[in-house]
C-alpha cells in the first residue's frame, strides 16, 4: 500500500508515492521550461528577422539619398561652382 498509518490514525504518502508525485512534478517543469524557452527564442528569431529587415531598408534609404545627392550636385547650376574654385586658384 502507498500510505502508511500514522500514531493518530491519518495516513501519510509513502517514500515511493512522495518520490513519483515528486518526479511528475519535475517533469511538468522541464515541460513548461522547455516550452518557455522556445516561445523565447522564437521571439528573439523574430526580432532578428525585423531588425534584419530594417537594416535593408536604411541601406536601401542611405543609397537613395547618396545617389539623389549625386545627381543634384551633376545638374545643379551650370557647373560654376567648380569653374569658380579653378579661377580663384589661378589668381
Amino acid at each position: 500500500e502507498m500510505l502508511e498509518c500514522l500514531d493518530d490514525g491519518v495516513k501519510k504518502p509513502s517514500s515511493t508515492d512522495r518520490l513519483l508525485r515528486s518526479r511528475e512534478r519535475n517533469r511538468m517543469h522541464a515541460r513548461k521550461t522547455r516550452q518557455r524557452k522556445k516561445e523565447h527564442m522564437q521571439k528573439l528569431q523574430n526580432r532578428a528577422d525585423e531588425l534584419k529587415l530594417e537594416q535593408i531598408r536604411l541601406k536601401q534609404a542611405i543609397n537613395e539619398k547618396n545617389t539623389a545627392s549625386i545627381l543634384v550636385g551633376l545638374f545643379s547650376g551650370d557647373g560654376s561652382e567648380s569653374d569658380n574654385g579653378a579661377n580663384n586658384a589661378m589668381d
